[in-house]
């Protein structure tokens, strides 16, 4: 079915994310309410379905530990396959899911899944295979071009849709650090509860580190680890840096 609805702004997502932060976390006003059910028209169109067998991998900081002769001597192994896998409600706070609530968040490919997790130099980093149990259907947030112009009042009519679904998905992208308020989840937290509850299994969005996508899905049960798992060791990490400010432009 097309699209008859549009977005009334190419901000509509960031006062539907000031609206949750400042005003009204549990109950939706008129704009807000707007905001999803427009969000969730459009998220019809953005369908993508995943075959039952596809891989995708995770990766966890560290390993297990085995003894290896009588004097206690230990070598290092990756975890089990247990250990891959969330508990359910054992979740810390997350982009798509509130504390509690456990998803289960992959990447198509191996580097981008170990990046996710924030490894640093001499760390070690279980990664897993997993294959998808059943067909998916997934909501995919990824949008290839960004708007080219900003502040949002120079953004072009026919860009406004393609703007509010960048922000959606940067939000989903955008990495977690430890000064990050828990509350600064909740939009994109509300938006993955209300993709879940409308029937989808799950969000594709963009990584912030390295190829691929993040898809995180809905049921712990969807994906299962198969295959072995394995043991890095992380030895370099590249960074690149641009300016955007100095001390005299103040």
């Amino acid at each position: 079915m097309p699209i008859t609805t549009q977005f009334p702004k190419p901000n509509s997502f960031h006062i539907f994310s000031q609206a949750v932060l400042r005003k009204h976390r549990y109950a939706r006003d008129r704009k807000s309410t707007q905001f999803l059910k427009i969000l969730l028209e459009q998220a019809q169109e953005r369908r993508s379905r995943l075959r039952a067998g596809t891989i995708v991998w995770r990766a966890q900081l560290g390993g297990a530990s085995m003894v290896i002769d009588d004097q206690g001597n230990e070598i290092s192994i990756p975890f089990g396959p247990e250990r891959m896998k969330p508990r359910p409600g054992r979740a810390s706070e997350g982009r798509a899911n509130p504390k509690g609530i456990s998803y289960l968040y992959t990447a198509t490919h191996e580097k981008t899944a170990m990046l996710e997790i924030r490894p640093w130099r001499g760390s070690l980093v279980t990664l897993a295979k997993l294959k998808l149990m059943r067909p998916l259907t997934v909501v995919d947030c990824v949008v290839d071009c960004r708007p080219k112009v900003r502040p949002f009042k120079g953004v072009a009519r026919h860009e406004w849709d393609q703007s509010v679904w960048w922000d959606v998905g940067n939000a989903f992208s955008a990495p977690i650090v430890s000064t990050d308020d828990s509350a600064d989840y909740a939009p994109s937290q509300i938006i993955a509860e209300s993709f879940m509850l409308n029937g989808f299994d799950g969000i594709r969005y963009r990584s912030g580190f390295g190829e691929g996508h993040n898809i995180v899905l809905f049921d712990l049960h969807a994906a299962d680890v198969v295959g072995l798992r394995s043991l890095y060791s992380v030895v370099r990490i590249d960074a690149e840096f641009r300016i955007v400010g100095d001390s005299s432009q103040r």
